[in-house]
């Protein structure tokens, strides 16, 4: 199922995620972060007795985890790459949560990010992978917001 979670306040992504990754800790998890450092996301993990080695993380910012990879935001052809990898080696239950969707419109054009959305959700649907995008709700409606909302299974707003 591809879930699309309008956030109202960007102070609410991490606690978000966190609770994704709590209530889903069983399963293996490929986190695509360019809002949060992957150290307090472990940490949070940590806390909540969940094993970080059972989340991939592919971030923006550099990193000494051995469960992560990095990436610029500019460049959505690594991201593919890395994403499509990821999703290969981890078991077919894999959930993909990708935080925050609307911060990657500041490194890219809306027709690139529009593309790059067409490829992540059908990849996801190709492959039965659960996939929630978090996006962090605008003043107006972009072009990018418009496509993801036709394309997922379920809207919920935080």
């Amino acid at each position: 199922m591809i879930k699309l979670i309008i956030i109202k306040k960007a102070e609410k992504i991490f606690q978000t995620i966190i609770n994704i990754l709590v209530t889903q800790k069983k399963r293996k998890t490929i986190c695509i972060l360019l809002t949060k450092p992957v150290h307090e996301i472990i940490n949070e993990l940590k806390k909540n007795k969940i094993n970080p080695e059972n989340a991939l993380f592919i971030t923006t910012q550099e990193n000494q985890e051995k469960n992560c990879l990095t990436f610029n935001p500019a460049d959505l052809t690594t991201l593919s790459i890395l994403i499509q990898e990821a999703i290969t080696i981890l078991p077919k239950d894999a959930l993909v949560i990708f935080d925050s969707f609307s911060t990657l419109e500041v490194y890219n054009s809306p027709n690139k990010l529009m593309q790059f959305a067409t490829f992540l959700i059908n990849k996801m649907r190709i492959r039965n992978k659960d996939l929630i995008i978090l996006n962090i709700l605008q003043k107006e409606e972009t072009p990018v917001y418009s496509i993801l909302k036709q394309f997922t299974d379920k809207i919920e707003k935080k």
